[in-house]
């Protein structure tokens, strides 16, 4: 009975339209997408896309136990002036158990967010803290991404941020000073 009631939630199409006609095309937001899937997506609308969000969502697809390329791929396309409220995708992504994801993003949050937003800088500083960016004492590739972010915002609070991550690790001191 669970497999058949998976199944049918799964064939759920999704009502995608592409050069004036409608389409269907089924999703499966827990498998990696094929290029197919890919194709799709991409030339889908940010309305689309929203829909499909939502669609997964609806039907207890949460966005953290999708397959990590999905959440990628609608961290890529989600802007914050768009339909899709692309400051929740994000959030979620920063403390997502992917690292390629929470490194997505970061990046993401740089490219859509105001230079002077203090609530991006916020959730940076609080991405860079988070300990499943550390392995073994010290720093993954992430927490490199992070402070390129925190870079790019004018808030003045950014040199003490730094200065402060700068003095918690050399690795990070000598990264900062490169830059």
């Amino acid at each position: 009975m669970k497999f058949s009631l998976i199944f049918l939630i799964l064939s759920i199409p999704f009502l995608l339209s592409s050069s004036g006609f409608a389409k269907s095309y089924l999703f499966n937001p827990l498998n990696q997408p094929n290029a197919q899937d890919w194709r799709v997506f991409r030339n889908a609308t940010p309305t689309e896309q929203q829909a499909i969000y939502k669609s997964f969502e609806a039907q207890g697809f949460h966005f953290e136990n999708w397959h990590w390329a999905w959440r990628v791929g609608f961290l890529q396309t989600c802007h914050l002036d768009g339909a899709l409220s692309c400051l929740t995708l994000i959030s979620k992504g920063l403390n997502d158990k992917a690292v390629v994801v929470r490194a997505e993003a970061a990046t993401r949050l740089a490219q859509v967010a105001s230079p002077s937003d203090s609530q991006a800088l916020a959730l940076l500083t609080k991405a860079y803290q988070n300990k499943n960016n550390w392995r073994a004492g010290q720093p993954l590739f992430i927490q490199f991404r992070i402070l390129d972010a925190i870079r790019k915002f004018d808030d003045p609070t950014v040199s003490v941020i730094l200065k402060r991550f700068a003095n918690d690790h050399p690795v990070i001191a000598n990264y900062l000073k490169s830059r």
